[in-house]
């Protein structure tokens, strides 16, 4: 997963940094192409000091976004939340 410094006409993307995702050996987890991998993911993000500018810059950068997990949110479920403002159940 790369995030380009510059989030298209944004600020940059400063909080990068400090995520806790850049210390994953296979940053492909991410991707969550299994369950499992997504449930990893998601533990990490957890835990993580810039979750939330991580999953604002994936709501404001859609496309930079697509197929990864970021701020703890798949693809699907941040479609979701802009869709509905919430996770449905």
């Amino acid at each position: 997963m790369s995030i380009d410094n510059e989030a298209s006409g944004s600020q940059p993307v400063n909080w990068r940094r400090d995520a806790d995702c850049q210390y994953v050996e296979d940053p492909e987890i991410f991707a969550g192409r299994t369950p499992e991998e997504a449930e990893a993911a998601k533990i990490i993000c957890g835990t993580c000091a810039v979750r939330q500018e991580c999953l604002d810059y994936a709501l404001d950068n859609p496309e930079s976004a697509k197929g990864w997990i970021y701020g703890g949110m798949t693809e699907r479920e941040r479609t979701q939340y802009r869709a509905w403002g919430t996770l449905p159940e």
